[in-house]
């Protein structure tokens, strides 16, 4: 057997299946022929037809804990499974053929009906196993039961010694609906039903000596009374019952309604479904997808007053795909509808004014974000590395506009603009030269978590992509490992359960074929440390990395911030710690409007902090100038100021040379690049000639 897929169950299907729980008639000859056969938490079932053809069966059971954990059927079949429902559809069995369908149970195994249909209309129904099913009887001669043999006029009894039935409720109300559930009998024989004496009508009984009906307790009824049950051979079996008293609320019509429901909906919202149907009344409740594949369906009860409701609601999941549901609700006699849409809980909308960029343009991107908030922008290069970092007050209209200066020989690809306001993050994208194409990315809401909370890390990527996430701990082992899909909006939430990490730094990969990202995080990471000492390069221009590193205790999470000379924050970030104490923070940028003078950068632990100072020197837009680029890892000298021409580069440390004078050509951009393979740190002193012009620059190399 394998695995069955979560019920695409259609209308047809759920309308039969409450019609069954209603205890609507079965019909009145036999059509199905039902073989079973029970073995080590299996049942196997050979459906019939008989006298008429079928074109759908259904097999399900009741939520009590017991689960279909796999299935098969013969070839031909359309099989829709879910958790507690098998339903057989797409093909006809004609007279006297046969379909087998077996179904492997996880739990108890619970008391299995089936109904079998044709043309959408059900034709039989009945119990295919019942836990406490009487023994088949003995084939005797001349008949085809147990029964004795019977003088020609007597008729064959119905009731046999294993008969019996009970109510639902189990202590009923005068004037209320009932159901009436009842096993063991002769199949397919009508019996007379009363209460307190009343005649109820007749049941009939299906094809495994069963029957399911609904009917109404008279309201003249009082006290305890009998509830009987008769068959033609004067045989009977009751059982005697003590009506509910007093006023048990006041009763709706029989129709069914229900309550009006938002037109929208977020990820993590709840919804409550409710209305109201007849009195004691079983209904099927199915929901769809925006693309109408079945989310999920439940089954529940109407109390005394016709008022039913779903206990706990619907939430809605973090990574539910955005669009419109429906909700069906069936009570065997009508179908109810209701739908919502699940939108974007976005806070945050931004784009690019056009999908590609050329080198030279400035890349602009608009849209609107929370009034009266922070926002903070992260540019990245399609080697997602950090190219500029701002920081603002979103106005009290809303709008957002911000833009990024690129020039000839900027690189092509994807840019990435990460924006957030507090825990919420938006990711847009821009193609400098090319189309655009989506990287994987990971965001995580925050740096340090304690084992008790559960990390939302978001994953942005291609709609529709896969992506593998994993967790590695401070010694690279794998501690976690989980999937997810991303949604039509190119974005995953996924919820990490962290409850049994140790105190921490991990590190979270997310993996789409051979791209990934990752982001490290804490867990129980201690906010107070009692080292702390941490350094910068001497100085920067608008638009450099300002690489913090330094020592702490270990494990801890630390607070860092760039501060401008008028004394504003104008970034901070949370930073980790790991268990070696050794501190390197490369996230804090200097604004491109960055006015000269002397900065600070202060790292904050508990009561402790360090402050040190830095240099924010303008760049000079003419002549002679010379600068390190280190933003990406390995150091590149920058050399500007001339067009087309050869420049002289010596590098020097205390007054000697380290690197023999070295040419280096500057294009018509007005833009020249050296690599430079330094691996010693320390103060270094760069030096570029041009004709008459000279200009230097001191790099502080920290390996």
């Amino acid at each position: 057997m394998h695995t069955g897929a979560v019920a695409a169950a259609h209308l047809a299907a759920l309308a039969a299946l409450a019609a069954l729980a209603a205890g609507a008639a079965p019909g009145a000859s036999a059509q199905v022929d039902v073989g079973v056969e029970e073995l080590d938490g299996s049942v196997l079932a050979t459906f019939t037809a008989s006298g008429a053809s079928l074109d759908g069966i259904i097999v399900w059971f009741e939520p009590n804990g017991a689960t279909i954990s796999g299935w098969a059927a013969d070839p031909g079949w359309t099989v829709d499974a879910g958790s507690e429902t098998v339903i057989l559809r797409g093909n006809v069995l004609e007279d006297g053929e046969a379909v087998k369908l077996g179904i492997r149970i996880a739990g108890d195994m619970p008391q299995i009906y089936w109904s079998a249909s044709r043309g959408g209309a059900e034709v039989q129904r009945g119990w295919l196993l019942s836990p406490e099913k009487p023994d088949e009887p003995e084939a005797r001669p001349g008949g085809e039961t147990g029964q004795p043999d019977a003088e020609p006029d007597e008729p064959v009894p119905a009731i046999l010694p294993a008969s019996e039935f009970y109510t639902v409720p189990a202590k009923p109300a005068p004037g209320y609906a009932i159901r009436l559930v009842g096993s063991g009998f002769e199949p397919v024989r009508e019996l007379d039903l009363s209460i307190g004496g009343n005649g109820l009508g007749q049941i009939t009984t299906d094809a495994s000596g069963g029957f399911v009906v609904t009917r109404t307790v008279p309201d003249s009824l009082s006290g305890r009374v009998d509830f009987a049950v008769s068959d033609d051979a004067d045989k009977t079996v009751s059982i005697s019952i003590r009506l509910a008293e007093g006023s048990l609320g006041s009763r709706t019509g029989g129709g069914l309604d229900v309550d009006p429901l938002e037109a929208t909906y977020k990820r993590g919202d709840r919804i409550s479904v409710s209305g109201t149907t007849s009195p004691l009344n079983a209904l099927v409740l199915g929901i769809y997808g925006p693309g109408g594949e079945v989310v999920s369906f439940k089954t529940m009860t109407s109390i005394y007053n016709g008022s039913w409701s779903m206990p706990d609601g619907i939430v809605i999941p973090l990574d539910a795909p955005l669009g419109e549901y429906t909700a069906t609700i069936d009570d065997g006699e009508q179908t109810a509808e209701v739908k919502w849409v699940v939108e974007t809980s976005k806070v945050i909308t931004l784009k690019p004014i056009r999908t590609i960029f050329q080198p030279g343009d400035a890349i602009v991107f608009n849209g609107t974000a929370t009034p009266g908030v922070g926002i903070d922008v992260i540019l990245q290069d399609p080697g997602g590395a950090e190219l500029a970092l701002d920081s603002w007050t979103v106005g009290p209209d809303g709008l957002v506009s911000w833009q990024f200066a690129t020039d000839p020989t900027s690189r092509k690809g994807t840019y990435t603009l990460i924006a957030s306001q507090g825990a919420e993050r938006e990711f847009v994208y821009a193609g400098l030269g090319t189309v655009v194409e989506r990287p994987t990315l990971i965001s995580l809401d925050k740096a340090n978590y304690l084992s008790t909370e559960t990390p939302n890390i978001v994953i942005a990527g291609t709609p529709g992509d896969g992506v593998v996430i994993l967790v590695l701990d401070d010694s690279d082992l794998v501690v976690h490992r989980g999937n997810a899909t991303l949604q039509q909006d190119g974005l995953a939430m996924y919820g990490l359960d962290i409850g049994k990490f140790s105190s921490g730094v991990y590190t979270a990969i997310v993996q789409s074929g051979t791209v990934q990202d990752n982001q490290e995080f804490g867990v129980g990471l201690s906010t107070s440390s009692s080292i702390l000492e941490i350094t910068v390069r001497a100085d920067r221009n608008p638009g450099d990395t300002v690489r913090v590193t330094g020592t702490a205790n270990g494990n801890v999470v630390l607070t860092i911030a760039l501060i401008d000379p008028g004394g504003n924050a104008v970034q901070t970030v949370e930073t980790l710690v790991d268990k070696t104490g050794m501190l390197n923070e490369q996230r804090l940028r200097i604004p491109l409007d960055a006015e000269s003078g002397v900065w600070t950068v202060k790292a904050t632990s508990g009561p402790n902090s360090d402050v040190v100072e830095l240099l924010v020197v303008e760049k000079a837009d003419d002549g002679l100038s010379v600068r390190v680029d280190d933003s990406r890892g390995k150091p590149t000298i920058i050399i500007s100021g001339v067009v087309q021409e050869y420049v002289t580069v010596t590098i020097s440390e205390g007054g000697a040379h380290v690197v023999e004078p070295q040419r280096a050509y500057v294009t018509s951009t007005g833009t020249g690049h050296l690599p430079w393979n330094i691996v010693v740190p320390g103060t270094y002193t760069i030096t570029v000639e041009a004709g008459s012009e000279s200009a230097s620059y001191t790099y502080v190399y920290v390996r």
